[in-house]
């Protein structure tokens, strides 16, 4: 039996496969430890994306073909030989080296490792790449828009609407608190797969007064009126922890069906990979919208209709009956952010597209187990709820409509968030093949080396020239530390150019230093505009032939 996750049991199906690969043996500290420090949905996608990246890192610096994210083939060799053991050690030293860095807190999880019988100071090769990995992912996303730094606060610069507007989001007030907005920033952030979170900006949500409105008003009233059993162990399933962590149980759910198939540490590192990135891509896209739109929820609509007398679910008493609207409230606790499109629908949609391609089926067969009401008083239950999903997408259906159950979404921002979440997870696996294979020219591998398998050196004098795959929307500046070839000789101008690579070779930014003299910065800089969809060349040129450089290091920052 699975331990409880919150409210929520996870179970395991009897007579199955319990093989824990290091992946799946550490998630049972890395799962409590981020609902511990990080409950928040957009930060715990993020966090989880993070480390099942740095897990893949450090296994594709032993593999022939990947080529890791942020690492590419630099480190390839610097682990010691490609045995299980080194596999193992790199792969759960990335993973706490990252965990660390988002949540500050290490004692649970160097008491897990130890738990796997490894110690806090191992100096192996293995380990120390492990710890380097882990820290290069971190250094990438240092810059990624979702202001870490500055504990992820706000740099939208987000207005909550004044109380009069009908149509915007308003803060619950819980326990005398008046609700912070989350992460108002985080379509800013930057993502895996997507070129741009805006180009999955959901259509516009119904305007108050229209009869589309209306009928979704009367909708949630009538799912409250008519609420069960069923429809509270499917509310409280999909929501473990206060605000809920899509993230964390899903991977735990991830985690289950790896023990049940037996997959191999290869099958663990790609599936976490794949599905951590596509969750994090659905929680940018998701709060792109939910920002856009500023869209308000149940519990202020009807709470506004004051003295209309209505039927519906009374969470104190836990019966059905007439109250005022003004009483309403909602069976679960209102999240502190607008309401379109729902985030479950959007991450579980996510998550169930790409577990169906990566497993090669859409079966799922997989039954959870609700031991606890929160009408109940927490008191367990003396025969659990069973919810059964047949397929993986039956489990994203079912996780969307648990917020409808909960009063706190309405059913235009459900079926927003899974048709935005479905096409996310297949980008995603789509993305992660490139990894796996081998093709990818990613911009954080390819900026940080100068190293002849990214870059062509095309004459005598040093001009390098590298070709890098889309990268996201946004303005980006590529910084490149310039040395004479001749420590005696003062370097001379030179030019840095982007251009693009869907054949039209447009000039998308240039650095031109042909005015300056020797006396140069040895840093050149440019910056640049990326659409998201093309890939881009990168050069750079001495402009004197008789004196040229060489890179020191190189590397690329967003902007914006």
């Amino acid at each position: 039996m699975r331990k409880v996750l919150g409210l929520a049991a996870l179970l395991l199906m009897p007579g199955t496969a319990q093989a824990d690969s290091v992946i799946t043996a550490y998630l049972e500290t890395i799962i409590p430890h981020m609902d511990e420090y990080v409950p928040e949905p957009t930060l715990a996608a993020r966090g989880m994306a993070l480390t099942f990246t740095a897990a893949y890192d450090a296994w594709a610096a032993y593999d022939e073909d990947a080529v890791g994210v942020v690492s590419g083939n630099l480190l390839d060799g610097t682990g010691g030989g490609p045995s299980d053991g080194n596999r193992e050690t790199a792969i759960l030293y990335a993973m706490v080296t990252v965990q660390y860095g988002i949540t500050g807190k290490q004692n649970a999880l160097w008491n897990g490792l130890g738990r796997m019988g490894y110690g806090q100071n191992n100096q192996s090769a293995a380990a120390i790449l492990g710890r380097r990995i882990g820290a290069a992912v971190l250094a990438s996303r240092r810059q990624d828009g979702s202001n870490q730094p500055g504990q992820y606060d706000d740099t939208s610069h987000y207005m909550i609407a004044p109380v009069d507007d009908f149509r915007s989001w308003q803060p619950d007030i819980i326990d005398r608190m008046t609700q912070e907005p989350l992460t108002p920033h985080w379509g800013r952030v930057l993502p895996f797969a997507l070129a741009d979170a805006q180009s999955f900006r959901a259509a516009p949500p119904p305007e108050p007064g229209t009869p589309e409105f209306e009928a979704q008003v009367a909708e949630v009233l009538e799912i409250s009126a008519n609420l069960n059993a069923k429809q509270k162990a499917i509310a409280e399933y999909w929501n473990p922890n206060r605000w809920s962590t899509p993230a964390t149980q899903l991977s735990d759910i991830s985690r289950d069906i790896s023990m049940r198939e037996g997959l191999s540490l290869a099958d663990d590192v790609q599936m976490f990979f794949i599905i951590g990135n596509a969750m994090m891509d659905a929680g940018i896209a998701a709060w792109d919208s939910k920002y856009h739109y500023n869209y308000v929820r149940p519990l202020t609509v009807i709470q506004r209709m004051g003295d209309v007398e209505v039927t519906a679910y009374n969470y104190r008493t836990n019966q059905r009956g007439q109250m005022r609207a003004r009483n309403w409230e909602p069976y679960l606790e209102t999240p502190p952010f607008p309401e379109y499109v729902s985030g479950h629908s959007a991450f579980t949609a996510a998550w169930a597209r790409a577990m169906a391609l990566f497993m090669g089926t859409d079966q799922f067969d997989y039954t959870g187990r609700v031991y606890y009401l929160s009408e109940e008083n927490s008191a367990r239950l003396f025969e659990p709820y069973e919810l059964h999903f047949e397929t993986y997408w039956d489990a994203a259906e079912s996780s969307g409509m648990s917020r409808l159950y909960g009063g706190i979404h309405w059913m235009g921002g459900n079926r927003a968030g899974l048709e935005m979440g479905r096409p996310i997870g297949e980008l995603a696996y789509a993305r992660a093949q490139s990894y796996f294979d081998g093709s990818a020219m990613s911009a954080t591998a390819v900026l940080a080396s100068t190293e002849s398998q990214y870059w062509q050196s095309m004459d005598s004098a040093g001009r390098m020239s590298a070709v890098i795959d889309p990268i996201p929307v946004g303005r980006y500046a590529v910084s490149a530390q310039l040395q004479p070839m001749d420590a005696a000789t003062a370097r001379g101008p030179a030019r840095m150019t982007v251009r693009a690579g869907d054949g039209s070779n447009r000039i998308l930014g240039i650095h031109d230093e042909s005015n300056r003299g020797a006396s140069a910065s040895p840093w050149v800089t440019l910056a640049w505009r990326s659409t998201g969809t093309e890939p881009y060349y990168v050069t750079i040129e001495p402009l004197n032939a008789e004196e040229p450089f060489q890179v020191v290091q190189i590397y690329q920052v967003r902007v914006n």
